[in-house]
């Protein structure tokens, strides 16, 4: 009585009946401090608080089978594979018990918590369902959630250490205390990920499904979910990071992949590599406006406003009515064709210098063929018309609307009586007859 209890399990080296250590109804309350296996500091009320159960694992410092169980990375294992798949609710603390504390007892002081004594070989049956540690036995405390700490002991005398334990899924089930508020039934087939390159390897096959990879995320310092400098994969996701990245400016949230682009500020909101693509211009850019260039017209010309959109036409000269001043003034592409000052021309079929009513145009000048009058009487004539003298043959020549006027039948002894009718030498024509 009052030795140490060794970790053979072979020997009751106190001589309290039991091959593994103290146990009983004591009231404890565990606390501490540990640096977990990702690196961070954590403590037991902060996990408590995140609803994570804690495994706390005394194990004898100067004991041998303690030790391998510490350097086989069991319980590292079994940390990354309890809890719903893709979670980290259970954490097992490993703490080492100095030689001269001579139990476990010293290590949980402070506020009053209970401790629930729990048959061993559950938790020896939760053990080997997961795997198989040599030789060792763990002195564990389960401390949950709600704060209720049960105290997982197997006895020695229970089952063997050597070999492997059987795995009953019956008996693991009655580990969880009624009042707890976790779960700790192990899987009950034997998959898992042996991709030691994944974030689930599990050396042993076993739970939870198949590899998952890790991802690559990127530094986002502005928050926007974008990021421009990878910073490598991972398979949590880092602080400040995101899985997006094609982020151009990492201290803008505003300038992001996706977003809209704003015309005329020069930069490139939407990092697709172009500045104010699809604005309709650029600012400052003047352009012919879209009216006609030809004969007195000008198009005028528009100037991109700062926001990338076009501003109203100035300058711009129009089509209007054509005038005889040597100008296109309608913009046809003709000078002076039909103006609203220009003067009527009559057709002069026969080139005498004078025309009919028959055939009109409008114009500033006289075309071909056409002249500023209708006196002709005859256009197809050239001979007759008001400048023509007057012939004795039954035609008004001059259009005087007389026909031979000026010639006297009755006493013309070149038109005695009719046009062409000459009297005889000697002769004289009276009465349009020609007499001697």
């Amino acid at each position: 009585p009052g030795a140490i209890e060794g970790c053979n399990g072979l020997i009751d080296n106190n001589c309290d009946g039991s091959l593994g250590g103290p146990t009983g109804n004591e009231v404890y309350s565990p606390d501490w401090t540990a640096q977990s296996t990702d690196g961070q500091t954590v403590t037991l009320f902060g996990l408590l608080a995140q609803g994570r159960t804690v495994i706390l694992d005394l194990f004898a410092a100067w004991c041998v089978p303690s030790q391998q169980m510490l350097t086989s990375n069991f319980l590292q294992d079994w940390n990354m594979h309890m809890g719903p798949s893709g979670t980290d609710q259970v954490r097992i603390v490993q703490a080492a018990v100095d030689q001269s504390a001579g139990s476990v007892t010293p290590f949980i002081s402070a506020a009053q918590w209970p401790v629930i004594v729990q048959d061993a070989e559950d938790l020896a049956l939760l053990y080997a369902s997961i795997g198989m540690f040599d030789n060792a036995v763990p002195t564990l405390l389960m401390i949950c959630p709600d704060r209720k700490v049960t105290r997982l002991f197997p006895q020695p005398d229970v089952l063997p250490y050597t070999g492997a334990f059987i795995y009953d899924p019956v008996a693991a089930a009655s580990l969880v205390d009624a009042g707890c508020a976790c779960n700790l039934i192990p899987c009950l087939t034997n998959i898992g990920c042996m991709d030691q390159s994944s974030c689930n390897y599990d050396p042993a096959a076993n739970c939870p499904g198949p590899c998952v990879s890790a991802i690559e995320y990127f530094q986002d310092n502005d928050g926007d979910g974008f990021g421009l400098v990878s910073l490598g994969a991972f398979c949590s996701q880092p602080n400040n990071s995101a899985i997006n990245g094609g982020d151009c400016d990492d201290n803008n949230p505003f300038i992001v992949p996706f977003s809209e682009e704003i015309c005329g500020n020069g930069i490139d909101e939407n990092c697709d590599g172009q500045v104010d693509e699809d604005c309709p211009c650029v600012p400052g850019t003047v352009e012919p406006c879209t009216g006609s260039d030809i004969g007195a017209c000008d198009p005028g010309t528009r100037t991109c406003q700062f926001d990338g959109t076009w501003g109203f036409c100035e300058g711009e000269i129009g089509p209007i009515s054509e005038f005889c001043d040597g100008i296109d003034n309608d913009c046809n592409g003709l000078v002076d064709d039909d103006p609203i000052d220009g003067l009527t021309w009559f057709r002069d079929v026969d080139g005498d210098g004078y025309g009919t009513n028959n055939e009109t145009v409008t114009a500033c000048t006289a075309p071909l063929g056409y002249v500023d009058n209708v006196l002709d009487c005859d256009d197809s004539d050239p001979d007759i018309n008001p400048g023509a003298p007057e012939a004795c043959n039954t035609i008004d020549d001059d259009c005087d609307g007389q026909v031979d006027d000026g010639f006297d039948l009755a006493t013309d002894t070149q038109n005695c009586g009719g046009c062409g009718i000459q009297c005889p030498p000697g002769f004289t024509c009276a009465a349009g007859q020609c007499v001697e």
